[in-house]
């Protein structure tokens, strides 16, 4: 197996969905890998505790990290691991840090794979610079059917070069069996119906979908009176949410949880009676692209705890929700198609349970990290 050198332009202990995808398969994999990444504080305690070689960018460039030339430092130290190690290939976590690993194909002719999830892909700025490092990657690693269509649609990369790799999900972490009993006390949730949503409260994005579940409980709460909505996140969306939940006069029904420890994610989902998350497209303001859900790795943690969904009908949600079989895809933008489904699943206690079921089974089936790893494995193999 070749060497390979994974330049990502964040890594834990950075918390998020990119870091979690690109940290779970690499530390599965058989080949040698070596990791350049971000200078991060606490990363010392992290990198540790992982068999992995990780190289961290200097620490007095470290300012740059939160700027535009964030790619600089993680160039620098790309060239010397690169010197020091028989590197066969090189990866990249993002299109972004992509751009070192063209250079680094026009200089050495080193092959390099590239990952694309959603947003960079169908919106942003630097369409012809992202075109032209996809285009040119030896393979583009994307998670779901819908980018992979964007891809091709909108960068004119090539069907061939495109490998779909869903998300994957600890199915130890999550799963049906956790004692959320403390959640139920916490928020008075015994003999409630509870919906949940979690997903960060974004002002600049707003497609998430939270603001159509609350406008959706009135009709709800008519015929299931002690429904409850959990939302867990935060940001800059909250006072907007908020009002919209005071003119609706719904405070009694919906629970702002705020930020929440990762550990802690499983029992929320656990004392959940359905999940929901109706994100939508949302056209940017110059009309040129679009923010929208590249695949919904929530969908699969909600799934692995044995609960229904209930996902939008767009971007790569599709591929998250299997429609029918782990759960219900609904017009994000239909207010009563919202509530009908979520009565649905609240006042058929056999559907609900089935979709749950055969949910966490996909998930230990199809989609558990050493699975996801073995996918990545079989593409690092044939890497030309």
């Amino acid at each position: 197996m070749p060497d390979i050198m994974l330049i990502a332009r964040s890594f834990p202990p950075v918390v998020g969905g990119i870091e979690n995808y690109i940290y779970n398969i690499y530390s599965k994999l058989s080949s040698d890998v070596v990791i350049v990444a971000p200078f991060e504080q606490g990363y010392s305690v992290f990198d540790k505790e992982q068999d992995l070689k990780i190289f961290r960018t200097p620490r007095f460039l470290n300012f740059m990290n939160k700027e535009k030339m964030a790619i600089f430092p993680l160039f620098l130290s790309a060239v010397r691991v690169l010197l020091r190690h028989r590197i066969g290939q090189i990866h990249c976590d993002q299109v972004q840090s992509g751009i070192i690993a063209y250079l680094f194909k026009k200089l050495f002719g080193k092959p390099y794979l590239v990952y694309a999830y959603g947003m960079e892909i169908t919106g942003g700025g630097f369409h012809w610079l992202k075109s032209i490092v996809l285009r040119n990657a030896n393979k583009v690693i994307t998670i779901s059917n819908f980018t992979k269509r964007s891809l091709i649609n909108r960068m004119k990369v090539s069907d061939s070069n495109i490998a779909i790799v869903h998300p994957g999900v600890d199915t130890i972490k999550f799963n049906p069996n956790l004692d959320y009993s403390h959640i139920i006390n916490k928020y008075a949730l015994k003999g409630k119906k509870v919906i949940l949503t979690v997903g960060r409260l974004a002002s600049k994005e707003l497609y998430k979908g939270h603001d159509m579940v609350i406008e959706a409980l009135p009709k709800i709460s008519s015929q299931i009176p002690d429904i409850v909505y959990l939302i867990v996140g935060s940001g800059g969306d909250l006072e907007r949410l908020e009002g919209l939940v005071q003119k609706l006069g719904l405070e009694e029904k919906v629970i702002f949880v705020g930020y929440i420890p990762d550990e802690e994610l499983p029992l929320y989902y656990s004392a959940c009676d359905l999940f929901i998350m109706p994100s939508r497209d949302k056209i940017e303001k110059d009309g040129r692209g679009k923010k929208v859900e590249g695949f919904g790795i929530v969908f699969l943690e909600a799934n692995a705890c044995g609960k229904p969904v209930i996902g939008g009908r767009s971007g790569g949600i599709e591929d998250a929700v299997i429609d029918g079989m782990t759960g219900l895809l609904i017009d994000p933008n239909n207010v009563d198609e919202i509530a009908k489904a979520i009565i649905r699943l609240l006042t058929d206690d056999a559907l609900a349970q089935r979709l749950g079921k055969q949910g966490r089974n996909r998930v230990v089936n199809e989609l558990s990290w050493e699975k996801i790893a073995a996918k990545v494995e079989e593409v690092v193999c044939n890497l030309r």
